[in-house]
């Protein structure tokens, strides 16, 4: 199960996180962002590496 939160408004979002939790209870975030510039600087994965994850 997962959901995902915008943390940058407008009418194209290029930053979130999806927020993972295991069978066994255990909750795990992955923060993601489209542009690839700032996912460089910040560590973050893209949109698509971070679905495959969650």
């Amino acid at each position: 199960m997962f959901r995902t939160a915008d943390v940058e408004g407008g009418h194209h979002v290029a930053r979130g996180e999806l927020e993972a939790v295991r069978a066994d209870g255990a909750v795990e975030f992955f923060y993601c962002d489209d542009n690839a510039g700032r996912r460089a600087i910040t560590g973050s994965l893209s949109r698509e590496s971070a679905l495959a994850k969650a």
